[in-house]
């Protein structure tokens, strides 16, 4: 392990005691040159994109207000149509509590009439049955 770290030492000591003071000042302008020259063009590249940037930004923008527009009038055009199911959704339930009363009612009637029926029949079968008591007991 000791020598991964030993040898990359001993080769940077090299390279430094090799070059002389020189070599190494040209080294760091050239290298200051490129970064500079680096730099310049990625300003450069920045510059030429900012038009497309922009263009795209305003054309997003005009995506965006249209879509809003087109939601806005869509919005509109369906408040008939929601008015018209409000009304026809009051419609029904009136319709449903009316037909709904109506058949209770109906079927309170029907119940009297069979209670009735059934009083009258459960009256007369008495009454017969009373006669033939009568009848047999004499």
């Amino acid at each position: 392990m000791t020598r991964k770290l030993i040898l990359p030492m001993l080769a940077g000591l090299v390279l430094t005691v090799a070059c002389d003071p020189q070599s190494v000042e040209k080294a760091k302008r050239e290298a200051a040159l490129k970064a500079e020259a680096a730099k310049a063009a990625a300003t450069q590249a920045v510059e030429v994109a900012k038009p497309y940037i922009e263009e795209g930004k305003a054309q997003a923008k005009a995506l965006y207000q249209e879509g809003k527009e087109k939601a806005r009038e869509l919005g509109e055009k369906a408040k008939p149509y929601v008015q018209e199911a409000k009304i026809a959704a009051t419609q029904a339930a009136e319709d449903l509590r009316t037909a709904t009363t109506q058949a209770v009612k109906r079927g309170k009637e029907l119940t009297t009439q069979a209670a009735d029926k059934i009083s009258k029949a459960t009256s007369q079968a008495a009454g017969e049955v009373k006669e033939k008591l009568n009848s047999e007991g004499k």
